[in-house]
């Protein structure tokens, strides 16, 4: 239980095994959500974790809708964390809690051994990467994916990729705007995602699709960081991998996209997950 001092809904977190995701919730006072009718392009939340060995994890926060407010964290030793808050929001920032962690015994995150290798980050098991590619797996009927992620967990796959934004059309009841994300539709990736890794499959996560997807939705860098920010509190708790774009080759200034994109993900992901792209023809031109 994390409880914080003047913070207006409590946030419940159990004691959390190693390498599961935790969600601390965080509701906006009436006044807030007036001041910030747009909370996803206004309102700022972080957390500041240490660990019981004292390493700093710093996470993102994301909006939830309505005024719901969620730092999603996942332990990776156990014992007590300390945590404070950074926000604009000045009844949160400064705030400080605590998350316990019990041991898990997982293998935890994917690595890069070497160049050709795998491996985890708790043990010293190889991991072979066996993949399959479902681009819509965000809008695809509940039942279609349920199959394929058991099928694929019984065939001995784990890695499926697809399209955070799904294509064409998918990206604008993904993420109309100006308001921000479909909240509905991210909350279903979640769900989504976490069944691929109660199966034993990584979620590779795939930004943007081609034809200049991730520039047409987002045109200025600050809006590509605001975006990025958001996929990466969502889902750096989870098992997943960073795809970049699809069919960089295709894309206007596709290697200064990746190199903007790489950059941004080195800085928010702490559990610094695995970061690559879909190419057309081949990873060579990187």
């Amino acid at each position: 239980l994390a409880a914080f001092s003047g913070v207006r809904a409590q946030t419940f977190c159990p004691p959390t095994p190693t390498y599961t995701p935790c969600d601390l919730l965080f509701e906006m006072s009436a006044e807030e959500t007036a001041a910030h009718p747009v909370p996803y392009t206004t309102v700022s939340l972080e957390a500041e974790f240490r660990s019981p060995r004292f390493r700093t994890h710093v996470l993102p926060g994301f909006w939830d809708g309505g005024s719901r407010l969620v730092v999603r964290f996942t332990p990776t030793e156990p014992g007590a964390w300390d945590f404070r808050l950074t926000s604009n929001l000045s009844r949160l920032n400064g705030q400080r809690g605590q998350v316990q962690a019990t041991a898990s015994g997982t293998s935890g995150f994917l690595r890069p051994r070497n160049v050709h290798h795998w491996g985890y980050t708790e043990n010293d098991q190889a991991h072979l990467w066996m993949g399959d590619t479902c681009l819509r797996f965000g809008f695809v009927d509940d039942s279609f994916l349920d199959r394929l992620v058991a099928t694929r967990a019984r065939q001995k796959f784990n890695h499926i990729r697809g399209l955070v934004l799904g294509t064409g059309e998918d990206a604008a009841s993904a993420f109309p705007a100006p308001g921000g994300p479909n909240i509905e539709y991210f909350r279903r990736l979640d769900r989504r995602i976490r069944t691929m890794n109660q199966a034993g499959i990584v979620a590779d996560l795939i930004l943007a699709g081609g034809d200049n997807q991730l520039t047409r939705m987002f045109p200025t860098p600050q809006a590509r960081e605001r975006y990025v920010r958001y996929v990466v509190a969502r889902y750096a708790g989870m098992d997943v991998t960073w795809q970049g774009i699809a069919g960089f080759e295709d894309y206007e200034g596709g290697r200064e996209l990746l190199r903007e994109i790489g950059t941004l993900l080195r800085k928010l992901d702490p559990y610094n997950h695995p970061r690559s792209t879909d190419a057309l023809v081949t990873s060579a031109p990187l």
